[in-house]
């Protein structure tokens, strides 16, 4: 398990030590620091699995945390996972994002 988390680290998460003038990614929060969700409070087990949320760095159930999107912030262009509280936020600064490049590709269309 250990080598897993560390080689993930190193090759999916480039920017969490990230040079000067870029967004570094979240600390993950400890396995050890939650028993539960912390969305819907459902208690981790063998059989239920925690998972971090590659956004804030939370720890939850697969069912609170089964979105994925691009981080391009964090320079993760493949879809990563993203929990139920990052989601809204995430999809609204995507939304944001096609409208302005619509208005712009419209008005250079004008011109």
């Amino acid at each position: 398990h250990f080598l897993s988390v560390y080689f993930f680290s190193l090759f999916q998460c480039p920017m969490r030590h990230s040079p000067l003038g870029s967004v570094a990614a979240p600390d993950w929060k400890d396995d050890a620091s939650g028993d539960g969700c912390e969305l819907c409070g459902t208690l981790f087990s063998v059989v239920l699995r925690r998972h971090h949320c590659r956004k804030c760095g939370g720890l939850f159930c697969d069912a609170c945390s089964r979105y994925r999107l691009p981080l391009p912030e964090f320079h993760l262009e493949t879809p990563q996972r993203v929990c139920q509280k990052c989601l809204p936020g995430l999809v609204g600064q995507r939304n944001r994002i096609t409208q302005q490049t619509v208005l712009r590709a419209r008005a250079a269309s004008r011109r």
